[in-house]
Order: structure tokens, then C-alpha cells, then sequence
């Protein structure tokens, strides 16, 4: 990822949105509706309201108080495999052995500071790839 993905990256992840809120990615005069993800190989793309995987590139994320016609939450358990703090990333492993990646957002990021590898967690957010919510169990 460029610097420059990985400060706007940065910059949304700490900006005051609510929990699951939807931002825009704005690329020249295109705009999408969604969130920031992490995919299952540690890459950050965009997940749109569809469920459509979409590189950024070179746009940028924008709040917005547009919403997504909401599907139910996605909510998954497994044990934490990866702990990226500086990235906010995190990978879990479920029971069955599939490892699952997520960007985890601005207020979820705290539980990082204390969780290590090895430990049974609850993972929820809007869509597979973020996670909003992380309980340590």
C-alpha cells in the first residue's frame, strides 16, 4: 500500500463516524458508497453497498451521512492469528481452519493495544472484512 492510501487509511480509521458508518470513496467523478475492508490476503480495499470489491487507488474517503439498504451484521469467532496494530488489522482463524482478515475500526481499535495471538475472539462490523466490534474472550 503507498504512503499516501495508508495516511487517508489512517485518517479515516480516527476520524468521528459512528460505528458501522458508511464512508464514500471518491475516485475522479465517481463515487461509491461502503467501507474500507481488509481482504483475506492483508490488502485494504473498499467493499461497496453491493458487496463489490473495489480498489482505491488514488481516491479518497469522505464521510457521509449517506446509508447502504442494511443486510443483517456480520459477526464471526475464531482465534486472533495476526495482530497488526500499526495497520489496524487483525486475522482470525475460525474453528473450521478458514483465516478471515479485517480492518478494524476507530472504535474497535483499542482492544488491539491488549490482544495477542492465540486468543478467542468475536469479530462484528457491517460486512465481512470490517470489523467494528472485537470482544476478546
Amino acid at each position: 500500500m503507498s504512503g499516501l492510501r495508508y495516511a487517508v487509511m489512517i485518517a479515516i480509521l480516527v476520524s468521528p463516524t459512528a460505528i458501522g458508518a458508511e464512508v464514500l470513496l471518491v475516485k475522479g467523478m465517481g463515487r461509491l458508497l461502503g467501507w474500507p475492508v481488509a481482504t483475506s490476503d492483508g490488502r485494504i480495499r473498499f467493499r461497496d453497498c453491493g458487496g463489490t470489491l473495489h480498489e482505491m487507488g488514488d481516491g479518497r474517503l469522505t464521510p457521509t451521512d449517506r446509508r447502504c439498504t442494511r443486510r443483517e451484521p456480520f459477526a464471526l469467532e475464531g482465534t486472533a492469528i495476526v495482530v497488526d496494530r500499526d495497520r489496524a488489522l487483525l486475522v482470525i482463524e475460525t474453528a473450521t481452519g478458514t483465516r478471515s482478515s479485517f480492518l478494524v475500526a476507530r472504535s474497535a481499535a483499542g482492544v488491539l493495544a491488549d490482544l495477542v495471538p492465540g486468543r478467542r475472539v468475536r469479530v462484528e462490523g457491517p460486512v465481512p472484512g470490517r470489523a467494528d466490534r472485537v470482544a476478546v474472550e
